[in-house]
């Protein structure tokens, strides 16, 4: 009697009925309700209740600072800052003008911002592959962790995350439409990304190198792509002026990018001190950086006082210089690190197990994507700028949030892509 071979089949949306803008609100509803309940019922049960220790980074702080005239500075009577790029800061003000306050009105922004990314990644996904491939990568977004705990805590990674994909949608938009309109909006949206986080000041012109070497015959004309670099300088500078203005040197964004760099040296030299525990691994840092500039134990040190980036320059300079085979291995073990490690061990591992499937599946779709989807090229090229740029800088897992929409299409491609395989092999008897 011959076999019989059976045939799995994947129709992962295709008994849906709703109309496609209904079934995206739907999962943008969704995501918002997730984000609302953990933030509002679960969050105070599971960390602290919403006040100022949801604050760490004292962006709030900066906000109602500049809001109420007393200048961008941490505390009255500081001098004012360089420390913090405004682009978060600045939403955070609009807050206080309209509410007279940060809390719950900060909280619920953050929610509706990282719903909002679960549904830009829908049409990210949606331009570049299929409609049922977005839809399951819209709803990896929903239910991520890393796109639902910082929901009520004043951090910046859903509004970069955002400001991001904006970039990125507008700019693969631009490869189509070849209009001045586009190259604007994307180097207006890739500027005010930079001023949230100044790490994505080099990732356009690294887009387009790269995409100009691989991707010839779709590379924006160049009349585009300088626009679009102009629109970018242009949103940034007049931040850069003023922060000439008063620390006398030239800082694109943000000072402590030098000494997030020593903080991420002492933290792969001292690793085994405290492995998976960031908490602890922080004031190890410290300490380290306290040592390099002299200071004795204890004193009123920090990473965000005025002239700190240029006091540790020349230890990085020399590192650089003097030590680049520590600088490889140091990047190479922190792309690791950069997905997972969290505050405490339980943190860590949490964080290993959620993202160690996904980034499997990422890997799959990394690879159809460059095999069969130009257009995606952009998607695995800002998952590897951020990867690589801050492995060689410092890590910490909740720096890879910015990037987790891309992550989750591309692993939405790689779950579409292996499902494929398995229709099409016949049942092993």
């Amino acid at each position: 009697m011959r076999s019989q071979r059976y045939i799995i089949p994947v129709r992962v949306f295709s008994y849906w009925r709703l109309p496609e803008p209904y079934l995206i609100f739907a999962i943008g509803l969704l995501a918002l309700l997730i984000r609302l309940v953990f933030s509002f019922a679960l969050y105070g049960h599971l960390a602290s209740t919403l006040n100022e220790s949801t604050d760490p980074d004292s962006f709030g702080r900066l906000a109602r600072n500049w809001a109420t005239g007393a200048g961008y500075r941490f505390a009255s009577g500081e001098p004012l800052t360089t420390f913090r790029g405004p682009g978060y800061p600045l939403m955070l003000a609009a807050i206080y003008l309209l509410f007279g306050r940060l809390l719950p009105g900060a909280v619920v922004l953050q929610c509706l911002l990282s719903a909002v990314v679960c549904v830009v990644a829908y049409y990210i996904c949606r331009r570049v592959f299929r409609p049922s491939i977005a839809y399951v990568a819209a709803l990896i977004c929903a239910v991520h962790p890393l796109l639902i705990w910082y929901a009520p805590r004043i951090r910046y990674e859903y509004l970069l995350a955002l400001a991001l994909m904006l970039a990125i949608s507008f700019s693969l938009r631009l490869q189509d439409s070849r209009s001045f309109k586009d190259a604007c909006l994307t180097g207006f949206f890739f500027g005010y990304a930079a001023l949230v986080n100044q790490i994505v000041i080099l990732l356009p012109l690294f887009l387009f190198v790269v995409l100009y070497l691989f991707e010839k015959r779709e590379f924006i004309p160049i009349k585009f792509t300088a626009t679009t670099l102009a629109v970018m300088v242009a949103t940034i500078t007049p931040w850069t002026i003023r922060n000439y203005e008063i620390s006398g040197q030239i800082i694109p964004v943000n000072s402590g990018g030098i000494a997030l760099f020593v903080e991420g040296n002492c933290q792969t030299e001292h690793y085994n001190e405290a492995p998976l525990q960031l908490t602890k691994l922080r004031i190890i840092d410290k300490k380290c950086a306290e040592r390099l500039l002299g200071h004795r134990s204890g004193s009123t040190f920090s990473f965000e006082a005025q002239g700190i980036d240029k006091a540790l320059t020349p230890y990085a300079m020399s590192y650089l210089l003097h030590r680049p085979w520590d600088l490889a291995a140091k990047a190479l073990v922190q792309m690791l690190r950069f997905w997972y490690l969290s505050d405490t061990p339980a943190g860590s591992l949490f964080l290993a197990v959620i993202e160690a499937p996904l980034l499997l599946l990422a890997l799959v779709g990394a690879w159809v994507t460059i095999r069969s989807y130009k257009g995606g090229l952009v998607l695995v090229l800002t998952i590897l700028y951020f990867n690589l740029l801050y492995a060689a800088i410092y890590v910490e897992g909740r720096y890879s949030t910015p990037v987790i929409p891309y992550v989750a299409i591309l692993s939405a491609v790689g779950l579409h892509s292996s499902l494929q395989l398995v229709r099409k092999a016949p049942l092993l008897h």
